[in-house]
């Protein structure tokens, strides 16, 4: 701090401000003796004298030349100055880091909006291809019906003609026959009636699409979708765990993590989807062979130490650090060395 303000100091030096005349408004004529300059200071009362004010007026004040007392507020005024540079740093040093973080919410701003604009438009493909099934179901079931029903009105259409037909044969073969022969004709007609295929048959009509729209369908539905890895799981950073078989790998052995992920209710998730990505640090080098996703929740890294050593792993699930899944171990040597 002393070094830096005694080059400021130096550099005001380098101003050649050698009298009180070069410094706009100020004065070194004493307003009461003006024959005296003011060359002292009373300190008593903070106010610049001549030599006769200070015998006269001062002479019980602590007083000292005015060179001392200007050489003291150059320090104080040059302490202030560095003071106010420093600060001056500071706040451009914040000033920019602000734009930075600025511009770098800006630019997360926009690729969150991007992801969920995606999101929503894969969703959206999801449910028009669902509905288009649904419908299309429908229209298969409903013509399937249709299809029964026109047949069998156009069966009972076609024996309501001959039924029609017969009942006019009756009516003309009643009104022209003679009376003896009646009975002989009525047994005739009512044989070739009882001829005449006649199925009183009822259609149902049970609402065997209601499937499509039922409680059990809606859920069946939401499965599909979050079985579709579109529909977000809830996971919970914190309550996620992870296992290592064995416990202390060796050199050159398979060695397996599994990563369970859990919601905030520290119940596992039914379903996959989940972006997790594996950091192995440490003195132990590896080789990932797989990272397998069961769909079930949990994620399996398969891998082979190469080297001894301490082994640090960590996670990160959807972009976030799982603080609970940091893994430590030590790969030991493998007996065949």
């Amino acid at each position: 701090m002393n070094h830096r303000v005694n080059n400021i100091l130096e550099n005001l030096e380098q101003l050649h401000i050698t009298s009180d005349e070069d410094i706009p408004g100020t004065s070194t004529i004493c307003g009461i003796h003006e024959e005296e300059q003011l060359k002292y200071y009373c300190r008593t009362c903070e106010t610049p004298t001549c030599k006769l004010c200070k015998l006269q007026d001062h002479h019980k004040h602590e007083c000292c030349p005015i060179a001392v007392i200007a050489k003291e507020m150059k320090k104080s005024l040059v302490r202030k100055l560095v003071t106010l540079r420093e600060q001056n740093v500071e706040l451009t040093d914040d000033i920019s880091n602000f734009k930075m973080l600025k511009e770098v919410i800006t630019e997360k701003n926009k690729r969150v909006h991007g992801e969920i604009t995606q999101h929503f438009e894969s969703l959206q493909e999801i449910l028009e291809l669902q509905k288009q099934q649904f419908l299309d179901t429908a229209d298969v079931l409903t013509n399937h019906k249709l299809g029964i029903i026109d047949r069998k009105l156009d069966n009972d259409r076609k024996t309501k003609d001959r039924v029609e037909k017969n009942i006019g044969d009756l009516e003309m073969t009643y009104k022209s026959m003679e009376y003896e022969k009646v009975l002989y004709t009525g047994k005739c007609v009512s044989a070739n009636v009882e001829n005449i295929p006649f199925a009183n048959e009822q259609l149902s009509v049970d609402d065997d699409m209601k499937f499509l729209v039922s409680s059990t369908a809606t859920e069946d539905f939401k499965t599909f979708l979050a079985k579709s890895h579109l529909v977000a799981n809830d996971v919970c950073l914190e309550c996620c765990t992870t296992s290592l078989e064995p416990k202390h790998p060796k050199k050159g052995e398979k060695a397996v993590i599994t990563v369970t992920c859990k919601d905030s209710n520290n119940c596992d998730i039914k379903y996959g989807g989940q972006k997790i990505k594996a950091e192995f640090t440490g003195y132990a080098a590896v080789n990932v062979h797989d990272e397998i996703d069961r769909n079930d929740g949990t994620h399996v890294f398969e891998f082979v130490p190469t080297a001894q050593g301490e082994l640090i792993v960590k996670f990160c699930i959807n972009g976030q650090e799982a603080p609970n899944c940091m893994l430590k171990t030590t790969v030991r040597r493998s007996k065949q060395q």
